[in-house]
């Protein structure tokens, strides 16, 4: 260890006063980005906070409801910079803690039917299904597979994949809800940023979806015949696994959202109809197929 010629007359002349601690010089324009950065995520979470505390403790709600939070979002996010699409901030996995989508579905209960759930894609489409987005992590289905509500990121040959993954369960009368059958519907699509002068807009180019049972059901030959009786003779792309593919039209449809405000962990977007979600970034279990997913965006 190299000590100063101050250390050195402290340790032979013990009347001589010590050194002053070495202190490491800050960096300036490196301390002013994390406290920048510190205060737009601490303003950013209170906006958030602000429109999750309007809804009441609802995860899905009539838009109406909570307008004048999502101006306060939007109007943070413009003052803070944040209403734009951040490539650092697009890969990784996220769950819903907030949408303003109730078309054709029962707020009570997140309730709808499969045509609903698959584009109309995948039979028996009057089958009632209750969905699990938005709903948190500890969502039977979610909780078995670790997949998110959506996740952005390399993806079965895309680069800047984009997919929804859409947990449910059968509706069936006189069944439980861990007796009834548990699936994912996956809409499987890829994400490009125009930017421009459209900082804050992704289009979504939707390619193929695909239903499919859960490993509490694909694993246990009862319930997976089951889930086979009910879909395999009505959509023909369904195989022995019960995994049913459609790809859809090259022409087929695109998205777009824009970002009201769009930080590392906590983003708020409007899409083509006008709901709102916003959408938190999620650690899914280790070992899981999520988790899995959430890695390949580090390589």
């Amino acid at each position: 260890m190299h000590l100063s010629s101050a250390q050195m007359r402290a340790s032979t002349h013990p009347g001589t006063p010590a050194a002053a601690p070495l202190r490491l010089p800050l960096h300036p324009a490196r301390t002013r980005r994390a406290y920048l950065y510190a205060v737009h995520a601490g303003a950013s979470h209170a906006a958030i906070s602000t429109l999750l505390e309007a809804a009441g403790g609802e995860h899905r709600i009539q838009r109406d409801r909570v307008e004048p939070a999502i101006a306060h979002v939007a109007a943070v996010g413009k003052e803070l910079g944040l209403n734009k699409v951040t490539p650092a901030f697009i890969p990784g996995a996220f769950n819903g803690a907030l949408t303003t989508d109730v078309r054709q579905i029962e707020q009570a209960d997140d309730t709808t039917n499969l045509g609903r759930l698959t584009f109309n894609q995948f039979k028996p489409t009057d089958t009632k299904v209750q969905l699990g987005q938005f709903t948190g992590g500890s969502y039977a289905p979610r909780a078995e597979t670790g997949l998110p509500d959506l996740y952005r990121g390399p993806f079965e040959g895309m680069p800047q994949g984009y997919c929804l993954f859409t947990h449910f369960r059968v509706v069936e009368d006189g069944k439980s809800p861990d007796d009834c059958l548990h699936g994912v519907m996956t809409a499987i699509a890829e994400y490009d940023v125009p930017g421009g002068d459209k900082p804050a807009a992704m289009t979504i180019k939707f390619r193929r979806l695909r239903l499919q049972p859960t490993p509490s059901v694909a694993q246990n030959q009862e319930r997976l015949n089951h889930w086979l009786h009910l879909f395999k003779t009505h959509n023909p792309s369904m195989n022995d696994a019960g995994v049913g593919e459609v790809e859809l039209p090259a022409n087929g449809p695109v998205g777009t959202i824009e970002y009201l405000l769009m930080d590392e962990n906590e983003q708020v977007h409007v899409g083509n109809m006008g709901s709102c979600m916003i959408m938190k970034r999620w650690s899914p279990p280790a070992g899981s197929l999520g988790a899995a997913l959430v890695e390949a965006c580090k390589q």
